[in-house]
């Protein structure tokens, strides 16, 4: 089931609002949010060009803190078919030379089953950003104005087939080979901790593993943040 929407608040609040008549791996795409969420109460940005879709899965099979391995992976797959150098950010971000050009937002409904709701915006279409968003998009690397909604369909295409497949350890190792992060020293908010170190791996599990000098750790949730060198 696919749904095409001019203005909705969120395509994840409209999968939400009408869970029990939507059929699993239903689609919803619009062509403008006016309330579009980014991970931690982060607003979307949203110029009317560029994509905004949620996916629908139901009754969630496995493991659910993998959903956003596999989302990424999607996004990942679907991106590459315009030839972009894209790296995944963990856990849910995909940047195209340091900028943020794709971000993911999983929600879950826990009842007597598990629903997740997969939201992904990918800046497709937008020619310009404010000074405050580093970000790209597709035009802006590439000089190409890209069809929407094949690309959403594209997305849930791979999605759905990896979903179902269960081979997440080729999610992981995908994931792993092509992450932005990989070598790179992070702050890592864990929980309201503050924990710095160096990104050494994803393991077996999805896990981040992170060397802080004084221990390694490996978590599965929480944001990072790039820590720069001082010159």
């Amino acid at each position: 089931m696919v749904i095409e929407l001019d203005v909705v608040d969120s395509t994840n609040n409209y999968i939400r609002n009408n869970l029990e008549k939507l059929d699993n791996y239903s689609l919803v795409t619009a062509k403008h949010q006016t309330k579009g969420k980014g991970r931690i109460t982060r607003s979307w940005f949203d110029d009317r060009n560029s994509l905004t879709s949620s996916i629908l899965i139901k009754n969630v099979k496995g493991d659910p803190k993998h959903l956003s391995l596999i989302a990424s992976y999607a996004v990942f797959k679907a991106l590459k078919d315009f030839n972009l150098d894209v790296k995944i950010k963990w856990p849910n971000d995909i940047f195209l030379n340091d900028k943020k050009l794709c971000g993911i937002l999983i929600e879950t409904i826990i009842t007597d089953k598990i629903d997740a709701i997969i939201g992904f915006g990918i800046n497709t279409n937008t020619k310009a950003f404010p000074e405050s968003i580093i970000a790209t998009s597709i035009y802006l690397e590439k000089g190409i104005l890209v069809d929407n909604l094949k690309l959403s369909k594209r997305v849930l295409e791979i999605l759905v087939e990896t979903y179902e497949k269960n081979n997440i350890k080729e999610v992981i190792e995908l994931n792993r080979n092509n992450s932005y992060l990989m070598g790179k020293k992070v702050r890592l908010n864990y929980y309201g901790d503050g924990i710095e170190g160096v990104v050494k791996d994803l393991d077996e599990s999805g896990n981040i593993i992170i060397d802080t000098g004084i221990a390694t750790i490996g978590v599965f949730s929480g944001e990072l943040t790039l820590i720069k060198d001082e010159k």
